[in-house]
């Protein structure tokens, strides 16, 4: 027999309580102070939200899944695909009509970021020389992208 010392109170939720491999059943106890039916659940202790966070749903009920930035659909499983397409060309100016002579290598942003926007997250500023019909020449300051990115939308 083991010896098991007892606090002055038990809370919390119980399935099921045994004593001597037998359920009690707390229904027909002659003192049942403080005992009611049932057990509160927690809608997010089992939650099916992969990359993000469970919000109890207070009106409706249940919990909906705050999605990470970038991730989206109902468990936040569908993975954001933004990426940089890498292409080269020449860099015409929209306003002189100057061009470089030679490729410059581009970076444009593709792909989906879920409700969020994939946006550059990294921009520098290149120099280059600009030959015009004239034969004048310039250094230009060309704001090239380097890396993409989920960001909010604007």
């Amino acid at each position: 027999m083991i010896s098991v010392p007892l606090k002055p109170f038990l809370a919390g939720c119980f399935q099921g309580v045994y004593v001597n491999g037998k359920q009690l059943d707390f229904s027909v106890s002659k003192s049942n102070h403080k005992i009611m039916p049932g057990c509160k659940v927690d809608p997010c202790e089992n939650n099916k939200c992969k990359h993000g966070q469970c919000k109890l749903r207070k009106k409706k009920g249940g919990y909906r899944c705050k999605c990470k930035r970038g991730y989206s659909g109902k468990y936040c499983d569908k993975v954001p695909t933004c990426k940089q397409k890498i292409f080269r060309s020449r860099y015409t100016h929209p306003v002189t009509k100057c061009m470089s002579r030679t490729r410059i290598k581009f970076r444009r942003c593709e792909g989906s970021c879920g409700k969020d926007c994939c946006k550059p997250r990294k921009i520098k500023t290149r120099k280059v020389r600009l030959y015009c019909r004239d034969g004048y020449s310039y250094i230009h300051n060309l704001s090239v992208i380097r890396k993409c990115g989920c960001k909010k939308c604007q």
